[in-house]
């Protein structure tokens, strides 16, 4: 988190401060330092031991995902619920940017998952539904 900070001040800052600095920015751009800063991370956001090891039924996800959410380790469960919420706020304007929780959930699952696991492997395959019912949901 501090080498973001130092790599991104102004980003970091806005932030931090709620900032409406942060508006002027091109979102492009900070679309790339938030993922950036998640694949960077020295753990990532969903441990590998937290990941389904079998397709999930559909009826399954949501218990799956609240059975999830309790074992994330207390930071991990703030930065993906705070990664969530950034994208739920997302998916408010989709009508404008052209956004769908596929495809947040898709980029978002990219990010937050290990990253020594290729695009199509099982895991990230099985996680994806998941992702986009904790966008699409209401109340977890």
């Amino acid at each position: 988190a501090d080498a973001f900070k130092q790599a991104h001040p102004d980003v970091a800052l806005a932030l931090d401060d709620d900032d409406r600095r942060l508006a002027r920015k091109n979102p492009h751009a900070l679309a790339r330092c938030l993922l950036a800063f998640l694949s960077g991370l020295a753990t990532p956001v969903v441990p590998a031991r937290l990941l389904p090891q079998a397709d999930l039924d559909p009826g399954d996800v949501p218990l799956w995902t609240r059975d999830f959410l309790k074992a994330l380790p207390p930071a991990n469960y703030n930065t993906f619920l705070y990664v969530a919420s950034f994208a739920r706020h997302l998916l408010k304007d989709q009508h404008k940017n052209f956004l769908s929780p596929t495809k947040l959930a898709t980029v978002l699952a990219n990010a937050c998952l290990p990253p020594d696991r290729p695009i199509d492997h099982p895991h990230r395959v099985f996680v994806l539904p998941v992702f986009i019912y904790l966008l699409t949901t209401a109340s977890l």
